[in-house]
């Protein structure tokens, strides 16, 4: 895990402005945004999510595949293929 500063810009109101990285895992990066949100009770985002699945996954090896949110999301909106015409 490791610290330093964003080379990436956020827009908010306008502005661009770098957001300082606090933690990192692999390709996954939690900045002081992310961890704000954990000082409130709060809903968690994906970066959040993500970051702690990298992290739990690290030690797995191949016995158990944790996915990102997003793709099981993606498959349960996929349309059924046995419902669509030949």
């Amino acid at each position: 895990m490791g610290m330093g500063s964003r080379p990436a810009s956020t827009s908010t109101g306008g502005e661009k402005k770098a957001e300082e990285w606090v933690l990192s895992h692999g390709d996954v990066v939690l900045n002081c945004s992310d961890l704000a949100i954990l000082s409130r009770p709060r809903f968690i985002n994906d970066c959040i999510i993500i970051f702690y699945f990298a992290h739990l996954s690290a030690g797995l090896g191949d016995d158990l595949l944790l996915l990102q949110p997003s793709i099981p999301y993606l498959l349960s909106n996929l349309p059924d293929p046995a419902s669509s015409p030949p």
